[in-house]
C-alpha cells in the first residue's frame, strides 16, 4: 500500500510540474480549498444565488462534496440525497 501511495504522489508531482488539470482535479481542488477554510474559495462563490444540479444521480463523489459544502455555506439551497 505504501508503494501505491508513493506512485500516486510521484504522478501528482509530475502532473503539477506540467500544470496539468482536468475537470475532476479542478473540482477536487475547490473542495480542498473549502475544506481548508480558504477565503478565496468562499469569495469566489459569495454572490452565488442559485445552484441547479441536473442528473444528480450521476454526480461524482467530489461533485457531491462540492454541492454539500456549498449547501452548508448558503443553507438555502435545496439539496437532495441519493
Amino acid at each position: 500500500m505504501q508503494q501505491l501511495g508513493e506512485v500516486l504522489q510521484r504522478l501528482s508531482d509530475s502532473l503539477a510540474q506540467i500544470s496539468y488539470i482536468d475537470f475532476s482535479l479542478m473540482i477536487r481542488l475547490v473542495v480542498d480549498a473549502f475544506g481548508s477554510g480558504g477565503r478565496g474559495a468562499r469569495a469566489a462563490v459569495a454572490d452565488l444565488q442559485h445552484l441547479m444540479v441536473d442528473e444528480y444521480q450521476d454526480v461524482s463523489p467530489a461533485q457531491e462534496e462540492l454541492i454539500r459544502r456549498l449547501h452548508a455555506l448558503f443553507g438555502n439551497f435545496v439539496c437532495c440525497r441519493r
